[in-house]
């Protein structure tokens, strides 16, 4: 079941703001930084579990990549959280409303891509019974997984926010690779689903970076 993990990260994680609020005051921007930490926090539950049309989405149906994803992805906020109070750093304007940009861009993606997908949005990957549709209109023009890059970005942009640089590393040499894994994952399923008419929307559209697009513009 996914329902006690459901409750511990952000119970954890408010235990830890409290913590570190306790023992830090001084620490630089620190109310407003902890408020948008809770936040962040509100709108991923709000995405991952109430916003797909799938029935039992808090229960675990197989899916493992969904598990390891989250599970990293809290641990990469951990970090970032941990880095702001504990390296002393002074957050940069230029720096800070880069992050925010790049934050509100993810958001702006994954809200466009979840709105496109409509009936057919589901977090969890399973086999399907029949009457899939094959969706490649909206973002799913220019990229085959346009969620899996607004996760991605929505984490660059949360370190930035706090100037967690080191932070950055973590999600480049974890985070990325375990989203590229489950959107290989979602492929194979989305092969067994649409066969043939998958096949050609892969040759035609880029994998998680509109390519494509640059190939046009040459031409």
């Amino acid at each position: 079941m996914i329902k006690p993990f459901l409750f511990i990260i952000p119970i954890l994680l408010i235990f830890v703001l409290s913590f570190l609020l306790v023992n830090n005051p001084g620490v630089e921007g620190v109310f407003w930084l902890s408020l948008f930490a809770v936040f962040v926090l509100i709108e991923k539950i709000w995405e991952t579990f109430f916003t797909s049309k799938q029935k039992d989405v808090r229960k675990y149906q197989g899916d493992w990549t969904l598990m390891l994803t989250s599970v990293m992805y809290a641990i990469a906020g951990f970090l970032i959280i941990f880095e702001f109070f504990y390296t002393d750093k002074k957050i940069g304007l230029v720096i800070l409303l880069a992050g925010i940009a790049v934050y509100i861009f993810s958001g702006v993606l994954r809200y466009w891509s979840i709105k496109t997908l409509g009936n057919e949005w589901n977090i969890h990957l399973i086999d399907s019974n029949g009457g899939a549709k094959l969706i490649v209109k909206g973002p799913y023009k220019y990229i085959r997984h346009p969620i899996y890059l607004g996760h991605f970005l929505e984490l660059v942009g949360i370190a930035l926010t706090f100037s967690a640089f080191y932070s950055l590393i973590f999600i480049f040499v974890v985070n990325l690779p375990l989203y590229i894994q489950r959107a290989f994952y979602e492929e194979k399923k989305s092969l067994k689903k649409f066969g043939k008419e998958y096949i050609i929307y892969m040759k035609n559209v880029s994998f998680i970076l509109p390519t494509n697009l640059l190939k046009l513009r040459k031409k």
